[in-house]
């Protein structure tokens, strides 16, 4: 395969980054550097040889040894992107992280390390990573007011929910990089983005919607020749044609994009394409082809790691057994993509999959049985007659003793719930008199504390002083505990977890604490978090605030970011500042930390902390649910 075209376009993506870095330095030095960088970055990746490779770009490393930050910054990231293309995510983290290091913080260039981060991220499966890093590109690049390199990065979001098939949250990132795409006349990525939308629409049954936006990505994908989206084009095309029950011509989409996923080596879409051709195959009732594309596609889908896809893989292989009747593949496919839907599918789906198992076990156990039947001659009769009465007596003599043991085992249940109910009531009754007692204190400090502290002010504000600074002083003073006293009553009031829910909860809470000193930026994916047990929520909401004011009396920063993001067994929060940050190793024995980490421990949960001094902190906690 030739693959000069391919370094070609390499090399005029370097060099529109090398003209967009000397808009902010251009001197000759730089310029001379990057062209350096930009030559050493097209060798290698044209060398066959790794060891050439290595020496190639240490000579490179030595060469801008003493350059400034701005030429080490585009050796790193081009180097970070060279070891990506090559598959050696390790070494392009640790460039990536060398280079991020030498940027202004919430810097575009700063921006753009993160975006890179966040794709080897993607590549590890490390999905939470991964968005957290995308989420950060985009917080620093609408700061800045750039919007387009935001919406790419909002589409990059996209692919990672589509390639989890969570596909609400795909359309949700599509959509926003789609208007802003649209508003400006993007050329290279319209295409893609409008893929990825009308195939999010088509898994949510918007079938009509989803027609339009595949339609026009073919139609930009085509005239602004754009690779990624031809191939997310054609398969959301083929995708739509299956639906419609038109599997000839959703073949034709499916091996169009799957040729050109092969040439630009896209293994997710040659995945994802190998399973539509076996399921047009399927429908077409070409049982061999879609033998050989899904066993193609089984071969590719621990690469990929996804469970949904591996099963969506053995389903339809077992389909395709079926057409063939070669009932013992199907069987044994069927069960494979049983065990894995047993941990991810809906509960209607595990029913379905239930009476095909059930029918399959019956079938087999029919004709087990009807063997038998041949084989017994009327010799044996009597002796099955005899038998049958012996099996009749050990079957009742085993049922009463099972009946004798399961009693003694209710007995024994019923006396562990009645002490575990008894030790519920108590702690209800201890929380509720608890919440009581909040909210009579909350009422207090709310209605009489507060109503004293404003007479006291206005009474200041009345008074005839001469010395006017004093009464400005104390009327700040008595106003800046009003504010204290004020969230003090907030967060002694009652939390309805069971309607507002925990993420409604911490965004009223952040509400109440922003300010233009002090900015808290909550984002939480767009789950039911009322489905969060009141006081597994509660304890979260706590150690949530406490930490959020640690940020404020400890950081020095004027902003925090605050992630919600639930599944279905598992609960993260993260919290960062762009504060001083602080020596982890220095305060891992606080009484506070310990504290917290006790908190969290006590509910199956675990806390990361990443700090160094004047580079912010990020605490990242996750739960078991």
């Amino acid at each position: 395969m030739n693959h000069k075209p391919k370094f070609r376009k390499v090399k005029q993506i370097i060099y529109f980054l090398f003209f967009l870095n000397l808009k902010v330095q251009s001197n000759l030095e730089f310029k001379i550097d990057s062209i350096l960088i930009a030559n050493m970055l097209e060798k290698v990746l044209t060398t066959k040889n790794n060891n050439d490779a290595i020496i190639l770009i240490n000579s490179t490393r030595k060469e801008i040894k003493n350059a400034g930050d701005f030429t080490r910054q585009f050796f790193y990231y081009n180097l970070g992107k060279y070891f990506f293309i090559k598959g050696n995510l390790d070494s392009a983290q640790s460039n990536c992280t060398y280079g991020k290091n030498l940027t202004v913080s919430n810097s575009d260039s700063e921006a753009k390390f993160f975006n890179l981060q966040g794709s080897i991220f993607s590549y590890k499966n490390m999905y939470q990573l991964a968005i957290y890093n995308f989420q950060k590109a985009v917080a620093i690049l609408e700061r800045n007011n750039s919007k387009k390199l935001a919406a790419q990065i909002n589409n990059n979001i996209a692919n990672i929910f589509f390639s989890l098939m969570d596909y609400p949250q795909a359309y949700k990132y599509s959509r926003a990089s789609y208007k802003v795409m649209l508003r400006e006349n993007d050329t290279s990525y319209i295409g893609s983005v409008s893929g990825i939308l009308g195939i999010s629409l088509l898994k949510i049954d918007s079938i009509k919607s989803a027609q339009n936006y595949i339609d026009s990505a073919i139609y930009f994908s085509t005239k602004y020749n754009s690779v990624l989206g031809l191939i997310i084009a054609n398969y959301s095309k083929g995708e739509l044609l299956l639906k419609q029950n038109n599997s000839k011509m959703a073949q034709l989409h499916f091996s169009k994009s799957l040729l050109l996923s092969s040439n630009y080596s896209q293994p997710l879409y040659i995945l994802i394409n190998s399973i539509g051709l076996g399921l047009a195959n399927n429908q077409s009732k070409e049982y061999n082809t879609a033998k050989y594309n899904l066993l193609n596609a089984l071969a590719l889908t621990n690469r990929i790691g996804n469970k949904s896809t591996i099963y969506a893989v053995y389903k339809n292989l077992a389909n395709t057994y079926k057409g063939l009747n070669n009932l013992d593949s199907s069987y044994y496919f069927l069960d494979k993509a049983h065990e894995i839907y047993q941990l991810n599918t809906k509960q209607e789906t595990q029913r379905s999959i239930s009476q095909l198992l059930i029918k399959y076990e019956y079938e087999k156990q029919k004709k087990e049985i009807v063997n038998k039947q041949l084989i017994i001659n009327e010799s044996e009769k009597t002796a099955l007659e005899r038998n049958l009465i012996i099996m009749a007596m050990g079957f009742v003599c085993l049922l009463f003793i099972a009946l004798f043991i399961a009693r003694n085992r209710i007995n024994k249940t019923n006396v562990t719930k009645l002490k575990k109910e008894g030790k519920i009531k108590l702690l209800e009754a201890i929380c509720l008199s608890e919440e009581k007692e909040r909210e009579r204190i909350s009422n207090e400090l709310h209605d009489e504390l507060s109503a004293s502290l404003a007479a006291f002010k206005l009474n200041i504000l009345n008074r005839n002083s001469s010395n006017i600074s004093d009464n400005a002083s104390i009327t700040n003073q008595i106003s800046h505990l009003q504010n204290k006293v004020r969230a003090i009553a907030h967060n002694l009031y009652p939390l309805h977890f069971t309607t507002v829910g925990l993420d409604g909860e911490l965004n009223k809470y952040c509400q109440l604490i922003n300010s233009d000193n002090f900015l808290v930026k909550m984002n939480a994916s767009n789950c039911n978090f009322l489905c969060i047990s009141p006081m597994l929520a509660k304890t979260v909401y706590l150690i949530t605030l406490e930490l959020i004011s640690n940020c404020l009396k400890h950081s020095k920063s004027k902003l925090c970011f605050l992630n919600l993001i639930l599944t279905e067994n598992n609960l993260a929060v993260s919290i960062e500042d762009e504060g001083v940050g602080f020596n982890v190793n220095a305060n891992r024995n606080t009484q506070g930390l310990n504290s917290i980490k006790n908190r969290i421990a006590a509910i199956n949960g675990t806390i990361k902390i990443d700090s160094e001094i004047n580079r912010g902190t990020l605490i990242m906690i996750e739960i078991n649910i």
